[in-house]
C-alpha cells in the first residue's frame, strides 16, 4: 500500500492545514499567538491598526467568498475567496472603537487585492514594518 501523503491544504494554496470551512480556525491555525507579531496575545486590525485580542478580533476575506446575496431587490454576486489562510487577515469585531470589518462588509479594496496575492509571512512582517513606522492604514 503506498504512504498517505501528508496532510495539506485544502486549496493546495499555503503550507498550513485549512479546511474548507472554519474560516477562524483557519486564521488561528496559522497565528495562534498574535499577528504580525507572534507570541504578542494580540491581532493588529489590517486596516486601523488597532490592537484587538483575539476575542474581539475578527477574520475577514481579503477576496470576499463565493455567493449570492440580495439586496434590496438586487441578487449580486461576491468575488469567490477562498477560507485559505491567503486569503484571511484580521480585521476590528463589533467589541471595538472602529468596527472595521462591519464598515468594509463586501467590498474588495486595494490593499485586498494586493494583500491577496502576498505570501501570509511576507504580509505578516510588512505589518510590523508598518506598526514599528507607527504609521496606520
Amino acid at each position: 500500500m503506498p504512504p498517505k501523503p501528508p496532510p495539506s491544504c485544502a486549496f493546495d494554496s499555503c503550507k498550513f492545514l485549512c479546511t474548507k470551512s472554519g474560516t477562524r480556525n483557519n486564521f488561528l491555525k496559522a497565528y495562534p499567538d498574535g499577528y504580525p507579531k507572534r507570541g504578542s496575545g494580540s491581532y493588529m486590525c489590517r486596516t486601523c491598526g488597532f490592537m484587538c485580542s483575539k476575542e474581539q478580533m475578527q477574520v475577514d476575506h481579503m477576496v470576499p467568498q463565493q455567493k449570492e446575496m440580495q439586496v434590496d431587490l438586487v441578487v449580486t454576486q461576491s468575488k469567490g475567496g477562498s477560507n485559505c489562510v491567503k486569503n484571511l487577515q484580521p480585521l476590528c469585531g463589533t467589541k471595538t472603537p472602529n468596527k472595521c470589518n462591519q464598515v468594509k462588509g463586501n467590498k474588495l479594496n486595494l490593499s485586498d487585492k494586493i494583500g491577496a496575492k502576498l505570501n501570509p509571512a511576507f504580509r505578516r512582517k510588512g505589518a510590523i514594518v508598518l506598526d514599528v513606522l507607527h504609521i496606520k492604514l
